[in-house]
């Protein structure tokens, strides 16, 4: 299936004050100064700066004025971060951001590709539930959505009675979704979905870096694009760059600001329940975030999802880019 389709570029915004206005620290973002596992925390912190809806929850909490359940994230940085969404996440003392990520459980020393999952996750009933009965997101039985399940446990027999029922249970249900979706492969691989299979895991920190860089060159341009033109854009990352633009064409620019927008919506459903958020892993992308029937537009598969769920996840982006994200004039106002 084609789902192709032009998206034209944001304008910026009215108050934007134009590239000679623009400091560098804004958009250019340079991965060698911080270590591989305070990478996941920083791109976290910046997309949320760029997020109207998270800045306002922020605002507030610290107002302490009621609203209808803030998300996990808006409460941690309100709660932590007193200089969001002013400054950004460099201008907060390195010492200083390390003592609050440790007291909230993070290891900033830790890289998050590393990390081992456990065999078996369970999640609260009411965040799985949260897309459905907010109208935002419903499971459409696509294949990703088999993933999901709620399971019911009866205390009265002995665990090792339970575990022996789920595996009985789990060996029949993998054989069947095998069987049924073998004509829908994922990955370079083209393997089936629900065959067992093991990542295989990068080498060394510098690798585990490079997948970063590319997140944060997308959130540079949706940035630069809230202040000014492609063409000025370009001009001005090449002139810093020393003849090396952040993109050199309208069409990688727009791809990029769209592609930005797609992980900021992510985040902003993730971080309803969860701080700093580890989404760069493809299938943590609908595991954590919760996506049913509306596939990623740009990286992922699209044959598990029709056109309609396509074209319907894309007009979330473009109300996203239009109305919930922050000029720079406008994160350092409040």
């Amino acid at each position: 299936m084609n789902t192709s389709r032009t998206i034209k570029l944001t304008e910026p915004r009215a108050d934007a004050q134009g590239s000679t206005t623009t400091p560098r620290n804004y958009w250019d973002f340079n991965l060698s100064q911080v270590t591989v596992g305070h990478l996941n925390p920083w791109l976290n912190y910046e997309f949320a700066r760029s997020c109207r809806g998270i800045v306002q929850c922020v605002q507030k909490i610290r107002a302490d004025i009621e609203q209808e359940t803030p998300p996990v994230f808006a409460r941690f940085l309100a709660a932590r971060f007193p200089e969001f969404p002013a400054k950004a996440w460099l201008e907060i003392g390195s010492k200083l951001r390390i003592e609050r990520l440790r007291s909230a459980g993070i290891d900033p020393d830790a890289d998050p590709f590393d990390r081992r999952e456990e065999p078996i996750e369970i999640y609260d009933i009411h965040d799985v539930l949260d897309g459905v009965s907010g109208g935002e997101m419903c499971f459409s039985r696509s294949m990703t959505d088999e993933v999901y399940g709620v399971i019911k446990i009866n205390f009265d027999h002995e665990n090792s009675t339970i575990v022996k029922t789920f595996e009985a249970w789990l060996a029949k249900r993998r054989t069947e979704l095998i069987k049924q979706y073998k004509d829908n492969p994922v990955g370079r691989e083209n393997r089936n979905f629900f065959e067992p299979h093991t990542p295989p895991r990068q080498r060394g920190h510098g690798a585990n870096q490079s997948q970063f860089r590319p997140w944060f060159k997308r959130l540079a341009a949706l940035r630069l694009l809230q202040e000014m033109k492609w063409d000025s854009a370009a001009d001005l990352t090449e002139e810093a760059s020393e003849g090396h633009p952040l993109y050199s064409e309208k069409r990688a620019w727009t791809r990029a600001q769209q592609e930005a927008g797609d992980l900021l919506l992510r985040f902003t459903m993730a971080w309803k329940s969860r701080s700093f958020p580890f989404l760069l892993v493809p299938k943590r992308l609908h595991r954590e975030v919760g996506l049913t029937g509306c596939g990623h537009p740009f990286l992922s598969n699209t044959r598990a999802w029709n056109q309609d769920n396509v074209e319907h996840y894309r007009e979330r982006i473009r109300n996203l880019l239009a109305q919930e994200t922050l000029s720079r004039q406008e994160i350092i106002s409040f």
